[in-house]
């Protein structure tokens, strides 16, 4: 039960803090902060819907259909490579800058990489992997 309070309060940071981030992106006047900004909005979208799923019980994507699965798949593997980004940037830039946005950074791309994990292996394999005893705790 507590690690279910924890995963969603983390998801729920997540989620804010990449909406804080799109936002950032989106006043950024280079050439590739469009595209940051929607992946990143695109990673915000899988992270409400974890939290969702998380409070609810359901998701905010049906998978039941084949076409919403496939969705599920690719905002999930978008939001596991935005995560990976993330972790990567912040663990490179942290010792430059002593502000807590970089463990944001750090805290944020791993809850995205680790439910993008937990997430895809969920929706390929079914409640097995609930089972599994070490994802149990997850």
């Amino acid at each position: 039960m507590l690690t279910r309070v924890l995963v969603t309060a983390l998801n729920g940071f997540t989620f804010v803090f990449l909406l804080i981030v799109a936002m950032f992106f989106a006043t950024m006047t280079s050439p590739e902060a469009p595209l940051l900004a929607v992946l990143v909005l695109l990673s915000s979208v899988d992270a409400l819907d974890d939290v969702a799923r998380s409070v609810t019980g359901r998701s905010l994507i049906p998978v039941e259909k084949s076409i919403y699965r496939l969705a599920n798949y690719v905002f999930e593997s978008i939001s596991g490579i935005v995560g990976m980004a993330m972790v990567l940037y912040g663990m490179l830039y942290i010792h430059y800058f002593t502000i807590p946005f970089w463990f944001g950074v750090i805290l944020a791309g791993t809850m995205m990489v680790v439910t993008a994990i937990y997430d895809m292996f969920k929706l390929r394999y079914g409640r097995k992997v609930v089972s599994v005893r070490a994802v149990k705790y997850l």
